[in-house]
């Protein structure tokens, strides 16, 4: 997200209706027609993610057995699938952003 041309720019919109959506753009294709290592890992997560919804079990697991942090838990794996959502969801309909 650093440097004079970042393959990756947080994002945030507001809407009153919605609130504040969060995400991010990830460029895909290089000036040369490349696919962005941005992209790739992008990419890899996604699918590994439509295998099996944890991108760190060990995390998870140390957090889950932790008194009173069942709640907590939901409460963000809500917020990262909304996240992913969003970024995904902006990733497919954005067109072109300029980076």
């Amino acid at each position: 997200m650093k440097g004079k041309h970042p393959t990756v720019i947080e994002m945030d919109d507001r809407h009153w209706a919605v609130g504040v959506i969060e995400g991010i753009a990830v460029k895909v294709l290089t000036s040369r027609g490349h696919y962005t290592k941005a992209f790739l890992i992008f990419r890899d997560l996604m699918y590994q993610m439509e295998e099996y919804p944890l991108l760190d079990e060990s995390d998870y697991c140390q957090r889950e057995w932790v008194p009173g942090n069942h709640v907590e838990i939901l409460r963000e794996e809500k917020k990262e699938k909304e996240e992913i959502f969003a970024s995904s969801r902006r990733l497919i309909f954005t067109r072109r952003v300029k980076m």
